[in-house]
């Protein structure tokens, strides 16, 4: 049943540009008639209400575009997050005003059904239904494994609009042909660069180290756990190009108990080389700077920031500048936790939602996979995710923040999250904090620290991350901060979330440092 539209404050409000024929009006009421006519268990309505409403502003998908980046697939959740804000732009801002028209009345739906708070705007296209579309579909073009897993979501969350007495069955149609249209135009006009990260980080000061050509005096250490199945070995290239080298793979052996074994050899090793992630390679920068060696990095990760910035994005790369001797040295950050030595920092070390995020998906990850560990994790943090309290160093003011991040030299602009850096040897911290006072809150919070700066800068045009000025960024040369007591506290570092905190920390809160150690560590890298 449509609405009257003698009423002149409904005719200014809705009557649109162009109106949809006769006939696709009797098939809209035909299709309401028949799903609003079937008698449902009033549970089975409140979880097709629920399903509608876990997408408003985008929030079902921006979740889980947040979760495929921090699970590595950064081409597909990139698009399909870039997808869903031009769609909803398009949808709300054009469609609507040009073709628009009445919302169905509600007489028919059962009241369990019915949406809390009821649109007002115009009916045609389903917002909704173009965000669900265009994500999936960009995810898709980008990951078709995926896109195919995440279809049934879209198609459910589209006819939940039904469902619920919010559209017509011509404006779910509309909205995902036009998401759908969104996603594949986003790909031909907008093409995801194939390496999102970008070039090296320049900088570092350059020094001479060993020089190897067939790996002897290398030891190599691996862990396989790191990356994705879909990489080619990384070991296997180089035990073709490195046939010399000594190779070792974590397992139950810590690497700083393998490094210490190798070194007490009648011919101890002369280069540490390490294969694997951020975490990984953390750790052996450690041991390679407790030990006096030079580091060689060779990408074996999800995102492998670091092999990234210091240039040795591939084996070809490593290996040129191990043959070469070329070398820089770099600057790491020590992280202290109530005045002990805790970790070593090479990219970021962090406080708040991302540290609980990774702490969580670490406790499932066992059980479930890394992948749908990650994807369970978003969700609980989404749903309970929490502010932390922080006192800063002279300040003596405690306030809440959703993320205190605290990155190794000078980071991206523009983004929350300080992964990439911009420099190895520029003598700085760059500290970034978001505020709690942000509109967006949990989701806002989760999604700022996801994105990096392509689609960072689109989305909050967009309205779907926080407002620039939600964070606040500072340069400086150590850190130190008192974090208030909370359930279950976590840090994260490079990637690692870690809740091996003190025992007190859950009960009076713990102290948090972090030291920069000025070109503290030596690694090869290519030449400039």
């Amino acid at each position: 049943m449509l609405p009257d539209l003698d009423a002149p404050a409904a005719r200014r409000r809705l009557l649109p540009v162009f109106t949809l024929p006769m006939g696709v009006r009797r098939v809209d009421r035909a299709a309401a008639t028949l799903i609003n006519g079937r008698q449902r268990h009033p549970v089975s309505d409140r979880a097709w209400k629920r399903l509608s409403h876990s997408a408003d502003h985008g929030t079902l998908w921006l979740t889980t575009a947040a979760g495929l980046l921090l699970l590595g697939n950064r081409r597909a959740g990139s698009r399909g997050a870039l997808s869903l804000g031009m769609a909803s732009l398009i949808a709300n801002a054009v469609g609507k005003n040009l073709v628009g028209g009445p919302r169905p009345l509600l007489d028919d739906v059962p009241l369990a059904r019915q949406l809390r708070r009821q649109p007002r705007s115009a009916s045609f296209p389903s917002g909704h239904t173009a965000s669900a579309v265009a994500f999936v579909t960009g995810v898709a073009l980008e990951s078709p494994r995926t896109g195919l897993v995440l279809a049934p979501l879209a198609a459910a969350v589209s006819y939940s609009r039904l469902k619920v007495g919010a559209h017509w069955l011509s404006d779910v149609v509309g909205g995902a042909l036009l998401g759908a249209g969104v996603a594949v135009a986003g790909r031909l006009l907008l093409p995801v660069p194939a390496h999102p990260l970008g070039p090296a980080t320049l900088g570092g000061t350059p020094i001479d180290l060993p020089v190897s050509t067939r790996g002897e005096g290398v030891l190599v250490v691996s862990n396989s756990s790191s990356g994705s199945a879909r990489r080619r070995d990384p070991v296997a290239l180089l035990r073709r190009r490195l046939p010399d080298a000594r190779y070792r793979s974590l397992g139950d052996t810590d690497l700083s108990d393998i490094v210490a074994f190798e070194l007490r050899r009648r011919t101890p090793p002369r280069v540490l080389a390490v294969v694997g992630g951020d975490g990984t390679v953390e750790t052996a920068a450690r041991v390679a700077i407790e030990h006096d060696l030079p580091l060689l990095v060779v990408p074996g990760g999800t995102f492998d920031h670091f092999s990234r910035a210091v240039g040795t994005d591939s084996v070809d790369a490593a290996v040129a500048a191990l043959t070469s001797g070329s070398g820089a040295r770099v600057d790491v950050a020590a992280v202290s936790i109530d005045g002990e030595a805790h970790h070593l920092a090479i990219n970021a070390t962090a406080l708040g939602v991302y540290a609980d995020y990774l702490a969580e998906r670490d406790r499932l990850e066992d059980r479930l996979g890394k992948r749908v560990a990650g994807l369970v994790a978003g969700v609980q943090i989404l749903r309970r995710g929490r502010t932390i309290s922080i006192d800063r160093d002279g300040d003596g003011v405690r306030r809440p923040a959703w993320s205190v991040f605290v990155g190794v030299g000078r980071n991206d602009d523009d983004v929350v999250s300080p992964m990439r850096r911009r420099a190895l040897d520029d003598g700085a911290l760059e500290v970034r904090t978001l505020s709690s006072d942000t509109r967006r809150g949990r989701v806002g919070a989760l999604s700022s620290l996801a994105f990096g700066p392509r689609s960072t800068t689109t989305l909050r045009l967009l309205g779907l991350l926080p407002e620039p000025s939600a964070f606040s960024t500072e340069v400086t040369a150590s850190f130190g901060a008192t974090v208030g007591p909370a359930r279950r506290p976590a840090v994260a570092h490079d990637g690692e979330g870690d809740t091996s905190l003190p025992a007190s920390a859950e009960r009076e809160g713990f102290r948090y440092d972090v030291r920069l150690l000025p070109r503290a560590l030596r690694v090869y890298r290519p030449r400039a």
